[in-house]
């Protein structure tokens, strides 16, 4: 064989030997890029389960506040209404008071 020739085939075979080696290579590189891929979306995934549960934590917290703090309104109307009722009361002994004792009518606070 001629020179040239075995030059010629060594070049082919070469050249065959390098694209299946870059394909493999390739092929590893791609693998290796959808394994990362792969990883990434998995944390983000578990990333959004944790911000879900510390969202979910949060509305039970300001659930619980708001029910606390409807119930001491609740209670503050309650006791302003009593308040309010036992002012009544007084301000009708007063009236009464003012009439015997002093012989004014019940409406002494409106004609001052």
């Amino acid at each position: 064989m001629e020179i040239g020739t075995v030059a010629t085939v060594t070049g082919c075979v070469l050249a065959v030997a390098t694209f299946f080696i870059g394909r493999m290579s390739a092929s590893n590189l791609a693998g290796k890029e959808a394994g990362s891929l792969a990883t990434d979306i998995k944390y983000i995934k578990e990333s959004i389960v944790r911000i879900e549960q510390r969202y979910d934590a949060d509305i039970s917290r300001l659930d619980s506040g708001v029910d606390n703090a409807s119930l001491r309104l609740q209670a503050l109307a309650q006791e302003t209404a009593q308040a309010m009722q036992a002012a009544r009361r007084a301000h009708t002994r007063l009236d009464t008071h003012l009439e015997r004792e002093h012989g004014n009518p019940a409406n002494y606070q409106e004609r001052q």
